[in-house]
């Protein structure tokens, strides 16, 4: 796990208090920036720069998390669909497409497929993760909405996603999708995701 305290001489990029014996999980006590954007503004040469940045990321999911049956991967993982899925569209119409709860569930399909390396680890990470089918992927998404982590259009947040999937017959069909040649159709890849144990 990194270390979030910060060791050295840092100045806030607003104020210039010495930040020295803080985290970058605190706001600056002489002018309130938060920490992030001290650790955003880091130069790339800092230590552990992009794991402060991940670790930092990764804590409204954490506690987010604490309240219902998924682990914060699993919230991220939505978090990421959700961006993935912005990354596809490009005019207003398109957004509109993308609101109903098949194409999500199709999507959501797509991006386990070019997150994860295969068919198998991705089936038993998601379960490990207990996003079991469409029903606990709306409840993600209801969840990070009442976080405002993402945001969702009311029409999805109506939409009925009752038994449009089930992770385990999720891929069925799609067996030779796990290959390069269909990740080269997709946006920029996201994440690899790995089942932590």
């Amino acid at each position: 796990m990194v270390n979030l305290q910060i060791q050295s001489d840092l100045t806030c990029i607003r104020c210039g208090y010495n930040l020295r014996g803080l985290t970058f999980e605190i706001t600056c006590p002489a002018c309130g920036i938060s920490g992030h954007y001290n650790a955003i503004a880091l130069p790339n040469s800092y230590p552990e720069k992009d794991q402060i940045l991940s670790a930092l990321d990764r804590k409204p999911f954490e506690r987010v998390a604490e309240g219902t049956a998924y682990p914060a991967d699993a919230l991220l993982f939505v978090r990421d669909l959700s961006n993935f899925l912005q990354g596809r569209v490009e005019t207003p119409q398109e957004v509109r497409q993308l609101a109903g709860a098949q194409r999500i569930c199709a999507e959501f399909r797509d991006f386990a497929i070019q997150s994860f390396p295969d068919k198998v680890e991705a089936i038993a990470t998601l379960e490990a993760w207990n996003l079991r089918g469409s029903d606990d992927l709306k409840r993600v998404l209801i969840i990070l909405d009442h976080a405002h982590l993402i945001r969702l259009s009311e029409k999805l947040e109506q939409a009925n996603f009752s038994g449009l999937f089930a992770t385990s017959t999720l891929f069925d069909g799609y067996e030779a999708s796990f290959s390069d040649d269909f990740r080269d159709d997709l946006p920029s890849p996201p994440p690899i995701y790995v089942l932590r144990r």
